[in-house]
């Protein structure tokens, strides 16, 4: 069997390309194709294949450092990292004695989500050798400044406190060349596939297409996901930034969500301002994106893509449609008004619990008032007869 590891990167189509294998799972078995998003034991987590990433880490000694993956499995020390990945190894290995096929395939976007070192990509790609005749990778690159304000939605929801224009200064540079260069050294340019999450240079314009035929089937007649993951409104992206000024996405010991940001961040996610205009980047950001990353754009169709003649042409940037505060103010009004009829409801619901349980207690009152009688009454009964035997 071979095996296809997509590595992201976030916010290229990831979440879309992994509800599709779910999705299809048995249509993809008839074709040969395995996906298995490989939640062992207690961690059933929403997130495909996370143990790849931290058995990745684990393997050379070093311990994960994104947060989330820290909170959701408890990896504060390489101990407990280590208990974690020998569960999942465990679970892999009596995974693969029981799978058949001719690809398997793996998905994860915290695999490429940073800047992995080469040791960690060799440990990786050894392990996988041991269970697969051959492993590929596969990687989706989006253009800079529309991966930007995706990304910035995503930090939103995440907790982050800064504007947009902090943002792009921050992270407007984002050397794709140098991310994929190091997988390229380690597996080799032949064992690489780099892909464009332009609609020119897919598989029919389409991206599950497109991933389809990179495992060697087609997606025609698949069922087609409902898009999830999508990235906030911009008053939503604006109010939880404001919101996260607030109330920080963990609690004090950093383990641990915060239950008083928890209902608003749910509730925005809900009712992200739908059809509220997205956050859109004006020229004068875009064109500053361009210019930051023009270099090593170059760089990578050169190594990568060089029969294309440029790897992201520039296209017309039309104005964006700012957000207003009064659609702020709708959008937190509306939250307010949601969450108060939600709480409301959760009182009602509380209260006829206390009701339904009060009466249950009522009820075995009752009965256990109705067993002491018949307690007393056997008892009575009992000194009545030994009376009578003393007598006779």
């Amino acid at each position: 069997m071979k095996a296809v590891v997509h590595f992201g990167m976030p916010k290229t189509g990831s979440t879309a390309i992994q509800s599709w294998l779910i999705a299809n799972q048995e249509a993809l078995a008839e074709k040969g194709v395995v996906y298995d998003r490989l939640h062992f034991g207690s961690h059933q987590r929403g997130i495909a294949n996370e143990g790849l990433f931290i058995t990745m880490k684990d393997m050379v000694g070093a311990l994960v450092g994104n947060k989330w993956i820290k909170l959701n499995f408890g990896l504060y020390s390489l101990e407990e990292q280590h208990e974690v990945v020998t569960e999942f190894r465990s679970y892999f290995d009596t995974l693969m004695k029981q799978v058949s096929g001719d690809v398997m395939v793996f998905s994860s976007e915290f695999l490429g989500g940073t800047m992995v070192a080469s040791d960690q990509i060799t440990a990786l790609d050894s392990w996988l050798s041991e269970y697969f005749e051959e492993v590929t990778y596969l990687v989706y690159l989006r253009r800079q400044e529309d991966w930007l304000p995706s990304s910035y939605s995503q930090r939103v929801k995440r907790g982050v406190q800064s504007t947009l224009d902090e943002v792009i200064d921050a992270a407007g540079e984002q050397d794709w060349h140098a991310k994929v260069a190091v997988w390229a050294a380690v597996v080799g340019r032949e064992r690489l596939s780099v892909r464009l999450l332009e609609r020119e240079f897919l598989a029919q314009g389409d991206l599950l297409e497109d991933f389809a035929q990179q495992l060697g089937i087609t997606a025609e007649g698949m069922e087609q996901p409902a898009r999830n993951n999508e990235a906030l409104s911009a008053p939503a992206t604006l109010l939880l930034a404001e919101i996260n000024k607030l109330e920080s996405a963990t609690d004090e010991t950093n383990r641990k969500r915060n239950p008083l940001r928890q209902p608003l961040h749910k509730a925005i996610l809900q009712d992200s301002g739908e059809g509220m205009p997205k956050i859109k980047l004006t020229a004068q950001q875009v064109q500053k994106i361009r210019d930051v990353n023009a270099d090593s754009n170059e760089q990578l169709r050169q190594a990568f893509l060089p029969d294309i003649k440029e790897l992201f042409p520039a296209r017309k940037v039309p104005d964006p449609q700012m957000s207003t505060p009064e659609d702020v103010a709708t959008l937190a009004a509306r939250l307010m008004v949601q969450l108060q009829v939600r709480h409301r409801k959760t009182l009602l619901d509380k209260n006829q619990q206390l009701a339904a349980q009060r009466e249950k207690i009522k009820e075995l009152a009752a009965v256990a008032k109705e067993a002491q009688k018949q307690l007393a009454e056997n008892e009575r009964r009992n000194l009545f007869k030994r009376l009578l035997r003393k007598l006779s």
